[in-house]
């Protein structure tokens, strides 16, 4: 007797899978896309051959079910049976401009395969047909990461598709750029568990579940520093936009009840700084390399030996940076770093840590407070200027340092 295969064995699995799915119309698909789209091309392919009448409706439920990885194997599926109840689920795949490009272009690639076949379209209007992407997809949930010294930080958004089905946005946006990166696809319960799961054992950043209507508030600040800059966010956002687009959001950062009670907590804001999660918060040395060859020329300078005249010039050259890079632009920027921290630390129970943020971010929009008497400032400033310095030094590469934003590493 022939073993049969691992392969085969997986296929089998799965047609009878498809063959209960038959049986009881309102179960879930959500669990068919975590098949690999070859098994379940497999097993499509010899439940059409036994049931070819139920493989189209079955086809139906998939092409609605908003899962991408289901489509495309539908799809592609689609472009293997010769018959044109075939073609007319694949036509308006293939001619609609609001889509995934990798649908329009597997249902182009089916299309051929059909007309090979002698199935083609007898005319350019097609059957309308719903693309997914139309169904009432619902804001559910959202999560972010804290802001690293970049200003990046890490956005999920998730959205329900009015059919049960879930989506899943990942976003990786810039305070200074915009969006610079974006995935998105059909997620079940199960792996969107795993993936959290796996989130909190790795991520080096912050990571908390927050209103969806916080993510997409961050969202729409991003796409407003694009507008600003004259930019576009990665063409694969075009489909999700409209999304973000709607009114009545609105985001609020809420002072503690420690902040209210403790007014001298401006007074630690440097201890920010010493906390893990901030220890790549400084300004970006190449905006302060000629102080910081001042600074360094200061320091070793013989002719000056006096400790206290030493640091007089270096809280000078400290002064000068503050009052050159703290703008009022670059005020609001840091204040928006700061706010969004405070919430996480406030989230993730870490208190004093979020009063203390807070507190240091309305100093920086409070125009009667001065950004040279702001610890947190003086330290952020001093932090670039010894980074400027070991540059200068040789002893760390610019790049390195360098506080451009940047994507994330493969």
């Amino acid at each position: 007797m022939v073993k049969r295969s691992a392969v085969d064995e997986a296929v089998s699995t799965c047609l009878l899978r498809l063959e209960r799915q038959l049986d009881n119309r309102s179960a879930p698909l959500d669990d068919l896309a975590t098949v690999p789209p070859e098994i379940l091309a497999a097993a499509l392919k010899r439940l059409a051959r036994a049931r070819p009448d139920e493989t189209f409706l079955l086809c139906e439920s998939l092409l609605e079910s908003g899962n991408p990885t289901l489509l495309i194997t539908t799809i592609e599926l689609l472009g293997a049976i010769p018959q044109e109840r075939a073609l007319n689920l694949l036509a308006p795949f293939a001619s609609s401009t609001d889509q995934d490009g990798r649908l329009r272009s597997a249902a182009r690639r089916s299309l051929y395969r059909l007309s090979q076949a002698g199935i083609s379209l007898k005319s350019t209007s097609a059957p309308s047909r719903p693309f997914f992407a139309r169904a009432e997809e619902r804001l559910a949930r959202g999560w972010t990461s804290g802001v690293d010294g970049t200003g990046s930080r890490a956005l999920w958004v998730l959205f329900e598709d009015g059919r049960g089905g879930l989506l899943l946005l990942e976003l990786l946006i810039n305070d200074q750029v915009g969006i610079l990166e974006c995935a998105g696809e059909g997620i079940s319960k199960k792996q969107l568990a795993q993936q959290l799961q796996a989130i909190k054992t790795s991520q080096k950043l912050l990571w908390a579940e927050c209103p969806p209507e916080r993510a997409v508030m961050a969202v729409r600040e991003a796409l407003a520093v694009h507008d600003a800059a004259k930019t576009a966010p990665p063409d694969n956002f075009a489909r999700w936009r409209p999304l973000f687009t709607k009114a009545g959001v609105k985001r609020e950062d809420v002072k503690s009840e420690e902040q209210e009670k403790d007014p001298t907590l401006l007074d630690h804001s440097a201890e920010l700084l010493e906390i893990p999660e901030l220890t790549g918060w400084f300004v970006d040395p190449e905006d302060v390399q000629s102080e910081g060859i001042e600074l360094l020329q200061a320091r070793e300078s013989r002719l000056v030996v006096n400790d206290q005249i030493k640091a007089e010039r270096e809280a000078s050259i400290v002064d000068r940076v503050i009052e050159r890079i703290f703008t009022d632009r670059i005020r609001e920027v840091w204040a928006k770093r700061l706010h969004v921290m405070a919430w996480l630390f406030n989230e993730t129970g870490r208190g004093r840590q979020g009063a203390i943020a807070s507190a240091t971010a309305d100093a920086l929009t409070d125009s009667g407070k001065f950004p040279r008497h702001i610890p947190f400032v003086r330290t952020l400033i001093q932090r670039g200027l010894d980074l400027a310095t070991e540059v200068t030094l040789g002893r760390a590469k610019r790049e390195e340092v360098s506080r451009a934003p940047r994507r994330r590493e493969a």
